[in-house]
């Protein structure tokens, strides 16, 4: 008997792990198709356009553009686009903030251009346009997210960032580009992004970060529209997906979203013609098929959430335990209870 189960436990994860890879290898032709799609529309000089009427300028493009195939492995296309973003003279904040992102990932040295960016900081901790400007919070994302890409680790600088995003979150959870504006999709997924970065890999955990990410998430979740998208674009529901991915626990909600992104697919490998667009539905589709860690569920309770009451000759306790993380509570415990189940047959079975 202790043989047939050993037996059983051996092949069954072979047999699911055989099924996966054939499973994977049909979800990656949208990937593929993309791919193949960008390479065939990328400039002569490395660079990426859209359409004349496109909101976004062949920088913000060609650097998204190579970022992306930087995500996904892909070397030849991305360092021709490197070379025609290194050669771009760029000032302001949120694009010295990208050419770093892109040029780093590529193992370019960008010591000077992360200096000029610390230069911008304010007294607030935010980095507005430029220096001199006010802060605002596209800005700071983007420059925090490119500190994140070459190891910057200054807490002082770090942390400031951080806390100037978190005092401007809307009471519902959201950001906007205005002071208590009204809240966007796109930069709230952008703001969940990053501070995700900095308290999974970074260590920062205190619970006010932790109370923002599930607040801004709630808020995205509930822009999710009816056929599983958000917004109006495609770019809106890809940044969305990689978003709540990684600070969240719906995966009825977010599989909506991802059938939604490969269904739009056209026939060519892109999405409405448009770089900037493709690049971020391959990096949702990869984050699908390569689902980044979540974060846990995180119980705390502090002194003011303990109270007695006396009851005859009882003294009950009472204790309110917060989850401030992104995974409901019960899975962690889930957990604990099949590790210690698997502990008792090891314990009575096998005489482990």
């Amino acid at each position: 008997m202790k043989k047939v189960t050993m037996l059983f436990i051996v092949i069954l994860p072979g047999l699911l792990w055989i099924l996966n890879i054939k499973l994977l290898f049909s979800q990656e032709i949208p990937i593929e198709k993309g791919i193949i799609w960008l390479r065939n529309n990328q400039n002569i000089d490395g660079s990426w356009t859209d359409l004349p009427e496109s909101l976004t300028t062949p920088f913000e493009i060609t650097c998204t553009v190579a970022d992306t195939l930087n995500y996904l492995g892909i070397r030849d296309t991305t360092y021709s686009g490197i070379g025609w973003i290194s050669s771009q003279k760029v000032i302001s904040a949120r694009y010295l903030a990208r050419k770093v992102e892109s040029l780093v990932k590529s193992e370019v040295d960008v010591t000077e251009l992360v200096d000029l960016l610390l230069s911008y900081q304010n007294s607030d901790g935010g980095w507005g346009v430029a220096e001199g400007f006010s802060g605002d919070v596209l800005d700071t994302s983007l420059v925090l997210l490119a500190l994140f890409s070459c190891n910057y680790s200054d807490s002082v600088v770090i942390g400031n960032g951080v806390n100037f995003i978190l005092s401007q979150q809307n009471l519902d959870g959201s950001w906007g580009f205005e002071d208590e504006g009204e809240g966007n999709i796109y930069l709230t997924s952008l703001v969940l992004s990053v501070l995700q970065e900095y308290q999974s890999r970074l260590g920062i955990a205190y619970s006010e970060l932790s109370k923002a990410i599930n607040k801004g998430a709630n808020w995205l979740l509930n822009k999710q529209n009816s056929d599983g998208s958000f917004g109006s674009s495609i770019f809106e529901t890809s940044l969305s997906y990689s978003a709540l991915i990684r600070t969240t626990y719906a995966p009825e909600q977010l599989q909506k979203t991802i059938e939604y992104i490969k269904n739009t697919q056209l026939d060519n490998g892109s999405w409405n013609n448009n770089a900037y667009e493709t690049s971020l539905a391959l990096r949702a589709i990869y984050d699908s098929l390569h689902p980044p860690v979540v974060l846990p569920s995180d119980l705390t309770i502090s002194s003011s959430d303990i109270s007695f009451t006396k009851v005859n000759n009882q003294v009950i306790i009472n204790a309110i335990i917060h989850n401030i993380g992104q995974q409901i509570a019960y899975f962690k415990i889930f957990k604990s209870l099949v590790y210690q189940w698997f502990l008792h047959l090891l314990t009575n079975f096998w005489g482990v």
